[in-house]
């Protein structure tokens, strides 16, 4: 078989039909099958098919030495063919896995204009994070407790607090409960933290991350939940 790159073979001419270049003269195969030769009357190397298109690159006598760029396949290597097999058993692992009782669909970043006028000065905002939640369990999720991380581009962590929001999301509920967390540019702590994150942002992406510790099912109370964080 060729290798992945240009190949020069030898051929009879009677079996080709001439197709004109500006560029170069190119043939093709007009037969149903016809063998690559190493040189006139030499060694087969390959048979192509009716329709295939060669680069003419010399003649002697009726034969012609022709230029083919073409693919062949090649076998994945032991080490690859392991590696692509575990991450396919890896795979399937995660998608035959019953999904977490409270899972963690999305979380938006923004940045908004703060609701109240402000007669000179710039506009101030606040920054906004919105999480989404879905149960998948058959009792309906009356809390949720979890950590919210916020980190620069670098992993730097800016803001690391626990939380105890009220989610009320029934079972089969197919819209995802949101629950929202905001920080102002105002006094106090919560304003030291917004401006380091507003400083952060300005320097790139903020990142976030949010382990969910435990649930609050009202037909059968606290239930710690095992799940893995995204």
């Amino acid at each position: 078989m060729p290798r992945l790159s240009y190949f020069s073979f030898f051929l009879l001419l009677t079996f080709f039909v001439w197709v004109p270049s500006a560029s170069a003269e190119r043939v093709k195969v007009k037969v149903e099958q016809e063998n690559f030769r190493s040189s006139p009357n030499g060694k087969i190397l390959a048979v192509v098919q009716k329709g295939t298109e060669f680069v003419v690159r010399g003649e002697r006598g009726r034969w012609l030495r022709v230029q083919l760029a073409g693919w062949v396949w090649r076998p994945l290597s032991p080490a690859k063919k392991r590696a692509e097999q575990d991450a396919t058993s890896a795979r399937e692992a995660r998608e035959a896995a019953p999904p977490p009782p409270v899972e963690l669909l999305k979380t938006n970043l923004s940045w908004k204009v703060q609701d109240y006028h402000r007669q000179k000065g710039p506009k101030r905002s606040h920054l906004e994070v919105q999480l989404q939640f879905r149960n998948h369990t058959e009792h309906t999720l009356g809390a949720i407790e979890y950590t919210l991380q916020l980190m620069d581009r670098t992993g730097r962590v800016i803001l690391e607090k626990k939380f105890d929001s009220d989610v009320l999301v029934p079972t089969g509920q197919i819209e995802p409960a949101i629950v929202t967390h905001r920080w102002v540019e105002r006094g106090g702590p919560s304003g030291e933290t917004y401006r380091q994150l507003r400083k952060a942002a300005e320097k790139g992406s903020l990142e976030s991350r949010v382990d969910i510790l435990s649930g609050y099912f009202f037909e059968v109370g606290q239930k710690p939940l095992q799940v893995n964080s995204p």
